[in-house]
């Protein structure tokens, strides 16, 4: 028995190998790339709960950047943070 997979992510296909155990005579072919965010995601190591609030508090910044001061220079932003000391 063969099955060919098209597009497949690796989680999947790992599933998918793993029928080998129940049919020796499985043969698995893999045609085309994988996708690549999919294969990013399999070699991204978990990400922390404070990375994860950084990123929803820098996805924020960004969508309403009128809402928060902005520094021109170093010298503003060293105040700003002695200040909040």
């Amino acid at each position: 028995m063969t099955i060919t997979l098209e597009n497949v992510d690796a989680e999947t296909l790992r599933v998918i190998e793993s029928l080998k155990g129940l049919n020796k005579d499985l043969v698995i072919t893999q045609e085309g790339d994988e996708c690549p965010i999919c294969k990013a995601h399999d070699y991204m190591p978990k990400m922390s709960d404070e990375m994860k609030e950084a990123l929803k508090e820098s996805e924020e910044i960004a969508k309403n950047p009128q809402l928060y001061p902005s520094y021109n220079s170093i010298e503003a932003l060293r105040e700003a943070l002695e200040s909040n000391e």
